[in-house]
């Protein structure tokens, strides 16, 4: 009887012991199942992270990357202009010499005398030395009676008109006669015979007449007789007649005739445009 108890009770015990074991095998492959999952979802999240850090970067990339484009773009167009103009300095080097080469209406960029540069000075004869001597009106003053200061002004303002022409026409004179001398000159150094317009048109002759003109320091009037063609002053303009204004301004009082010439106007060549108002 006793052991009979014994083997009901170890039965149960058994029974027990494999339901406990079953659900330790049920919890464990819950635990399991749980972790599979949870792994899942950590490689999903890894994932998002890749991928939200991949878009991030490509946030800040792409910024950055248009602003590359568009300084590529900047240079480009740097290179565009540094290469035309670079063409055009070499197209100016190649053909200067045949466009300035007797055309005044091309010049050398490089030389120093050129019309332009003439013209400034001359303008500057005008702001300054003409200038210094109208302020000297009242030094003569005593030598003109019965004259009052306006009247004293446009008599000193005609001479000093006049002193211009005159030194422009002398400086006209003057240098057909040096290049006559020098062409003639060069003909005889060399025992040629030739005539005062064939030695003038010797290359030699018209390289000298360039190196006298590059080397020459005085001032503009006698540089206006090294062009070619020569600089041109505007003739002289009768009184009453009707003013061009786009040639000439009003000195003191506006109108529309002429009383007398201040400044005549320069011109590149006679019929040429205008170089200084």
């Amino acid at each position: 009887m006793v052991e009979k108890m014994n083997a009901c009770a170890l039965k149960l015990k058994l029974q027990k012991t494999k339901s406990e074991m079953k659900e330790s095998l049920r919890n464990h492959q819950t635990i399991v199942d749980k972790n599979e999952r949870m792994r899942s979802k950590i490689e999903a999240l890894e994932q998002q992270k890749t991928e939200m850090k991949e878009s991030l970067r490509v946030e800040s990339i792409v910024p950055k990357f248009y602003q590359k484009e568009k300084d590529v773009e900047k240079m480009k167009i740097f290179y565009s202009r540094k290469k035309r103009k670079f063409q055009k300095c070499m197209k100016t080097l190649i053909t200067g010499d045949k466009l300035t080469k007797g055309n005044p209406s091309f010049t050398d960029l490089g030389d120093p005398n050129r019309p332009i540069k003439i013209s400034e000075k001359y303008g500057e004869l005008y702001d300054n030395e003409w200038t210094d001597a109208m302020e000297n009106v009242e030094v003569v003053k005593e030598y003109y009676h019965g004259l009052n200061v306006s009247e004293i002004e446009e008599t000193v303002i005609c001479h000093l008109h006049r002193l211009l022409k005159c030194c422009y026409k002398d400086c006209l004179t003057k240098t057909d006669e040096q290049m006559q001398t020098l062409g003639k000159a060069l003909a005889e150094t060399m025992c040629l015979t030739f005539n005062s317009e064939e030695v003038l048109s010797m290359p030699v002759c018209k390289e000298a007449w360039v190196f006298r003109r590059a080397n020459s320091r005085e001032y503009a009037k006698y540089l206006f007789e090294n062009q070619d063609p020569v600089m041109y002053l505007d003739e002289d303009v009768p009184a009453d007649t009707y003013i061009d204004k786009n040639t000439y301004t009003e000195f003191v009082k506006k109108g529309n005739t002429v009383a007398f010439v201040v400044w005549p106007a320069l011109f590149l060549h006679k019929d040429g445009p205008l170089l200084y108002k």
